[in-house]
């Protein structure tokens, strides 16, 4: 496979929570609140593109995402013909044609995508819908509620020793001589 005529598409490109400093290629309200590499390789999946997954790949312009949202996903820019008017055969890049249904329920119905950017604002219409993405996002939620409830029980229980802690002390130190420099 010749990866030269590949386009990359990083998580960063699609990710609502970033700025376009940090790499965000659609509006804001198009885009979607971090997503992965799997989120768009599903996505893509479901539009019949080839692509290709390199999940230890990083973005460079944040070095948030080089740690907590790594990869990026190799598209093949398909080449279409189109035939002019003195029979001469143009090539033409990046024009994906998803008319045939294959779009999983897709957001553009019966159109083909002929821009790098067109095909970024059908995967964040994609990607809110993927039953991965749905239980990777409530399986977050779960494990959020469960940390903040196991926090807020060891907060409690600091508070609890420390009452105690302080109820013991006072008791005790009444009855101890006084500390400090002797007076002569």
């Amino acid at each position: 496979i010749d990866y030269s005529r590949f386009g990359m598409i990083y998580p960063n490109y699609l990710d609502s929570t970033k700025s376009v400093k940090l790499g965000r290629r659609i509006a804001a309200t198009e885009a979607v609140p971090n997503p992965t590499v799997d989120d768009i390789g599903f996505a893509l999946q479901s539009l019949r593109i080839r692509h290709v997954i390199q999940p230890y790949k990083a973005y460079s312009r944040d070095a948030e995402s080089q740690w907590d949202n790594r990869g990026r996903v190799l598209v093949d820019m398909p080449k279409k013909q189109h035939q002019q008017d003195d029979d001469v055969v143009e090539l033409v890049d990046g024009e994906f044609d998803i008319s045939d249904g294959g779009a999983g329920g897709g957001s553009s119905s019966g159109s083909s995508i002929n821009s790098k950017r067109a095909l970024l604002k059908a995967l964040a219409q994609l990607i809110p819908e993927l039953p991965s993405r749905k239980r990777r996002l409530e399986q977050e939620k779960r494990d959020k509620e469960a940390a903040a409830k196991k926090a807020a029980e060891e907060a409690a229980a600091a508070h609890r020793a420390a009452s105690q802690k302080s109820s013991t002390s006072t008791s005790t130190s009444t009855s101890k001589k006084k500390k400090g420099k002797k007076k002569r």
